[in-house]
């Protein structure tokens, strides 16, 4: 009988102890990455290609749930802001004075997470840019067509608690949409490069 008590506390601690071992790392998960890159977003409309270069922010936002400790599946948003890009028209710089250009991302991705905290992740989105600019002393802003985009991030993640890490990644993307007005159905296609530091709760 007094074996019997004995072995109820220690089965009650060993189921315990388990399904907290079990959740770590299979549940929902949250992260947020911010960070600096370099940007190249061209239109080409039939003989005419007009390029914009320039400094980005970027930030992205990723909400999703562990299948394993390893895999991860997630949704995201994506946002860059790359102030007063340098524009050249076919190499010539023209004057439309630029304020800014956005790219906006909604979509899916899967990481893969090692034990170490290397990861990498693969994500697609639909997208759209979106151009503020001064022509004779007034600011318009035009949103592009939809398109689609594609993000791979690379990184290390460091723990701070059970719960909480930060990492430090670096992330390419390339993308393309579609201009509207005079150019509609233009291509534009985006590609930016950057590093980025990251805060994650799993």
């Amino acid at each position: 009988m007094r074996r019997s008590l004995l072995l109820i506390p220690l089965c009650l601690f060993w189921a315990t102890s388990g399904t907290a071992h079990a959740l770590q790392g299979e549940s929902i998960f949250l992260k947020a990455l911010g960070g600096v890159g370099y940007s190249f977003i061209n239109q080409t409309d039939k003989d005419t290609k007009l390029a914009f270069t320039g400094l980005t922010g970027m930030t992205y936002l990723q909400a999703g749930g562990s299948l394993s400790p390893a895999f991860k599946l997630f949704a995201f948003t994506g946002l860059t802001y790359g102030p007063k890009p340098s524009v050249k028209t076919e190499g010539i710089k023209i004057d439309t004075e630029y304020s800014f250009i956005s790219i906006i991302d909604f979509g899916l991705g899967v990481a893969y997470y090692l034990p170490s905290g290397l990861h990498a992740s693969l994500g697609f989105s639909v997208a759209t840019n979106y151009f503020k600019y001064t022509v004779y002393g007034t600011d318009v802003g035009v949103y592009t067509r939809h398109g689609w985009g594609a993000n791979l991030i690379v990184g290390q993640e460091f723990p701070i608690n059970r719960r909480l890490s930060y990492g430090v990644s670096l992330i390419s993307y390339y993308g393309r949409v579609f201009d509207v007005g005079p150019a509609a159905d233009a291509p534009v296609s985006n590609l930016y490069f950057g590093l980025a530091a990251s805060l994650m709760y799993d």
